[in-house]
């Protein structure tokens, strides 16, 4: 496959220190990052959002140590899924430097987990037709319900590692 490929970025940062009454400075950020500025939000509604944050921490006290349900915020989501990544590449399985070799095929996570790389998103900040070693894009299951599916193997890997490779890295 032949193609070109062009693309924009646009991203907005705001870290905020407010005041607390008790004496506390509770700091917060916002971060947006989007391909179209179109879809970019006012600096207001973005600065404002940044402040309501900071202010949401007026108060605050730590809790004791415990077993506790959690909800995780879909900003910082990416951070926890982004933990799972580098463990599925062809670097930390060559180097055996991963949880997860020869966990292909086997229960990793909860059933009710699914991870998709999904390069054809429509205004994905990674979508792209052509991955960094000019592979063509694909939607590709890596963790589905709970199970490892698939690696994230370059050709370089794909060579040292004997399989097939899925995408660069």
């Amino acid at each position: 496959l032949v193609g070109p490929w062009r693309a924009t970025n646009f991203n907005a940062k705001a870290f905020v220190t407010v005041n607390d009454p008790s004496g506390a400075k509770p700091t917060e950020w916002g971060f947006v990052e989007m391909r179209n500025f179109s879809d970019m939000p006012s600096s207001e509604v973005f600065g404002v959002e940044s402040v309501d944050r900071a202010l949401s921490r007026f108060g605050q006290s730590k809790i004791q140590s415990g077993k506790f349900n959690m909800l995780v915020e879909n900003r910082v989501a990416n951070k926890i899924v982004g933990m799972l990544i580098y463990p599925m590449t062809g670097g930390a399985l060559q180097q055996k430097n991963t949880f997860l070799e020869s966990m292909k095929g086997k229960r990793i996570a909860s059933d009710k987990f699914t991870l998709v790389d999904d390069r054809l998103l429509e205004k994905g900040m990674v979508s792209n037709y052509f991955d960094n070693e000019g592979m063509a894009a694909a939607t590709r299951p890596m963790i589905e319900n709970g199970v490892l599916k698939n690696y994230y193997i370059s050709n370089y890997y794909s060579k040292k590692l004997n399989m097939e490779p899925t995408t660069g890295e």
